[in-house]
C-alpha cells in the first residue's frame, strides 16, 4: 500500500480546496496528525512582471540616436567658412577690399575664404580657397568634351592652400555656379583648354600645400554666370560665394 502521506492522496479542487479520499483500511495515522498527515504546502506564486520589450527597444534606439547627434554636433561645432581680411596671413592669397554690405561668406573674385572642417578621423582641417578667374564661354580641351546641345561651358579657376590638418576633397562636389536666371549649375566634368581639373577634381590639403585647378559647368545658352559658390559637405549653413560684376 502506498504511503498515505504521499501527495497522491490529496486532490486539489477548484478554489484551492482539498478533497480527502476514504481512509485506507487498517491505517492508523501518526499521533498528532490527521489521517493522512499534513497537507502539501502550496505556496502562492508572485504575479509575473510584465515585459516591456518594445518600450526598452525604443528607449535604446532613442539613446543611440541622441548620442550620435551629440557626437556630430561636437565634431562639427568648429566647422565653418571665414572670409579673410585684406592682408591676413592664412596660407592663401589676400582678399581685395570688399564692400561693407558683403557678408562674412560673400566677396568678389579674388576673395580668399578659410574653410574649417574635419576629416574622416575627426581631426580639424583648415584650408583656404580663392576664386582667381571665371570664363563665361570656355573652350573644351578636346572634341569629346564639348557641352551638350543647347548649353555652353563656363569655367572657374581656384587656388587651394593647406593651413592645418590633412584631408582630401573633390572640387567637383564643392563648387557650383549660379546664373542670372537664379538657377544653380553643378560641375559638368568636361576637360578645359584653360587648365586641368585638379586631379579629376581631387585635391589634397596639408600645411604648406598648394594646388590650382579649373572646374567646368554646363550652362544654358543665353545665361550668364553671376556668382560661384564653394560648399564642402560638412553641414555648413551657407556656402562661400564670389559675386561677379558686369
Amino acid at each position: 500500500m502506498s504511503d498515505p502521506q504521499n501527495s497522491q492522496y490529496w486532490a486539489q479542487q477548484a478554489g484551492g480546496q482539498y478533497q480527502l479520499p476514504a481512509t485506507p483500511p487498517g491505517y492508523e495515522p501518526p499521533q498528532g496528525q490527521g489521517p493522512y498527515g499534513p497537507p502539501p504546502q502550496w505556496q502562492p506564486q508572485p504575479p509575473r512582471r510584465k515585459r516591456h520589450t518594445a518600450r526598452n527597444l525604443f528607449l535604446g534606439i532613442g539613446s543611440a540616436l541622441l548620442l550620435i547627434i551629440v557626437i556630430a554636433a561636437v565634431a562639427s561645432s568648429g566647422n565653418g567658412i571665414t572670409k579673410n581680411s585684406p592682408g591676413a596671413s592664412t596660407g592663401g592669397s589676400s582678399a581685395p577690399s570688399q564692400n561693407a554690405a558683403d557678408s562674412n561668406t560673400t566677396g568678389p573674385i579674388g576673395t580668399t575664404f578659410t574653410i574649417t572642417t574635419t576629416n574622416e578621423n575627426g581631426a580639424t582641417v583648415k584650408y583656404s580657397v580663392t576664386l582667381d578667374q571665371v570664363i563665361q564661354h570656355a573652350q573644351p580641351d578636346n572634341s569629346f568634351d564639348t557641352a551638350p546641345a543647347g548649353d555652353h561651358l563656363a569655367a572657374a579657376k581656384f587656388t587651394i592652400k593647406g593651413v592645418a590638418g590633412n584631408d582630401q576633397d573633390d572640387a567637383n562636389s564643392d563648387a557650383a555656379a549660379v546664373g542670372d536666371n537664379q538657377q544653380t549649375y553643378q560641375p559638368g566634368f568636361e576637360g578645359l583648354a584653360a587648365g586641368t581639373n585638379f586631379d579629376s577634381g581631387q585635391f589634397n590639403t596639408g600645411p604648406g600645400s598648394s594646388s590650382v585647378g579649373w572646374v567646368s559647368f554646363e550652362v544654358k545658352n543665353g545665361i550668364t554666370i553671376t556668382s560661384i559658390q564653394w560648399s564642402p559637405d560638412a553641414g555648413f549653413s551657407s556656402p562661400a560665394t564670389w559675386t561677379l560684376s558686369g
